[in-house]
């Protein structure tokens, strides 16, 4: 078959170029883009996200092309759409001017936000002690991490006993003390509580309970009968032996700040003699200490330990 216009070898009765020249081979409807004035995020498809103007632009562009156009790729660019495909068995490149309007609002989200709304709370307490300072930094890092820059978390209240974290989505409250209790080797309690009715529907209010243990790294903890130094928040080093231990769940033994120190005067194979506060002691011989070694001492259950304070 030849293009009825200029007589060109073609599959169809015109060419790809002659095609381009006199067809409507593609169009774009009316363009009109929400953005949030708050966040930034557009809505794409009845859900509000994080995009630039021209991935913003490519998922709410509708083209219609020709049914014997064969797309290949669709290419956005400030206000020109460029199509690559096959027409006519031929590779054919068409580029649509459009225009489009952007109409600025606040996104339900940021409406919430501004008027004090929350829909989930993470409290972060500690067992049998006050969350420290270092430990209420650690979990905001893991916030802000988390977050990415979004301004889903708007307000932080300081508490006696710890700090609660306020957030406008419990999803995101709900990842969040995971990972906190992770990084923390701690658990998490939740809870909920009715808030509201909108439209006959009940809305609660849910509080996510992060639990941190008693125990900090550095601490004496007793796993299954034998005594072990906190590295991390799940593991530990056993005092005698050097194995490394699983400490979830463990029992606080005694804390690293009221520990005394000594240093080791003697040792055979299973007792070290170690000079210190409380004088002279007779304890069992803990891994890898050498004479002169530095060591912090403490007492359980009415007999003394060391263990090597490098």
């Amino acid at each position: 078959m030849r293009c009825a216009v200029c007589g060109k070898e073609s599959e169809d009765f015109l060419c790809a170029k002659c095609a381009s020249e006199r067809l409507r081979l593609a169009s774009i409807d009316k363009l009109e883009l929400v953005v949030c004035s708050r966040c930034g995020r557009y809505k794409v498809k009845e859900r509000w996200k994080k995009l630039s103007l021209e991935s913003a632009l490519s998922s709410s562009l509708k083209v219609l092309v020709d049914e014997k156009f064969e797309v290949d790729e669709v290419k956005v660019q400030k206000n020109l759409v460029t199509i690559h495909g096959r027409f006519a068995g031929e590779e054919l490149k068409v580029s649509i001017p459009f225009n489009y309007r952007i109409v600025k609002i606040c996104c339900p989200r940021c409406s919430r936000e501004s008027g004090g709304y929350y829909e989930a709370i993470v409290q972060l307490r500690a067992e049998g002690r006050k969350v420290e300072e270092s430990e209420v930094e650690r979990a905001v890092k893991i916030i802000n991490s988390m977050l990415k820059g979004e301004k889903n978390f708007f307000r932080e209240e300081f508490r006696k006993e710890g700090i609660d974290f306020y957030f406008g989505s419990k999803e995101i409250a709900k990842r969040i003390s995971k990972q906190i209790a992770e990084e923390f080797g701690g658990y998490v309690l939740e809870t909920k509580k009715l808030h509201t009715k909108i439209d006959g529907k009940d809305v609660y209010r849910f509080t996510y309970l992060v639990k941190l243990p008693a125990y900090k790294t550095g601490d004496v903890v007793e796993v299954e009968g034998k005594l072990a130094v906190v590295k991390s928040a799940r593991k530990g080093v056993e005092i005698l032996s050097g194995k490394t231990l699983e400490i979830c769940k463990a029992k606080l033994v005694a804390r690293k700040d009221k520990m005394k120190k000594g240093y080791v005067v003697n040792f055979d194979e299973n007792v070290a003699e170690v000079m210190s506060d409380f004088g002279l002691l007779l304890v069992p011989k803990p891994v890898n200490v050498k004479i002169g070694s530095e060591v912090f001492v403490f007492e359980y259950n009415g007999r003394f330990y060391s263990f090597e304070s490098s």
